[in-house]
């Protein structure tokens, strides 16, 4: 994934996402700067377009400036639809394999913590 372009407003970059969309190239919106740790929860924010496919991001970029720019690499919808099943799929299996990871850490250190109070009792 790489950043195609940043916005102050939110619908602004959804807006554009879309657009990108319709022109066969999928993206993803998220905040890509600020910081919320103000009490009021102050702080620039920006929304960061990113572009699902490398060889797509470039395309993207000119779209930004040229709305009739003609798509070299474009994705059905089929095809956009995939590629965020997979995406989403390949993200399931890191969280899982995340929670196992620290499931067996959290059971080795409490073995071991019962087991040194015992062991010193």
């Amino acid at each position: 994934m790489k950043i195609i372009a940043d916005f102050v407003e939110k619908e602004r970059a959804v807006s554009f996402s879309r657009r990108l969309r319709r022109k066969g190239i999928p993206t993803h919106v998220a905040i890509f700067k600020g910081n919320n740790t103000h009490l009021y929860g102050g702080g620039p924010k920006t929304f960061g377009v990113w572009s699902l496919v490398d060889c797509q991001h470039n395309d993207a970029v000119i779209l930004l400036k040229d709305k009739g720019h003609k798509v070299e690499y474009s994705l059905s919808e089929d095809q956009m639809q995939l590629l965020e099943n997979e995406i989403g799929v390949a993200q399931l299996k890191k969280v899982r394999r995340d929670i196992a990871v620290f499931v067996i850490v959290f059971i080795s250190v409490m073995f071991f913590v019962i087991w040194s109070w015992f062991a010193n009792a």
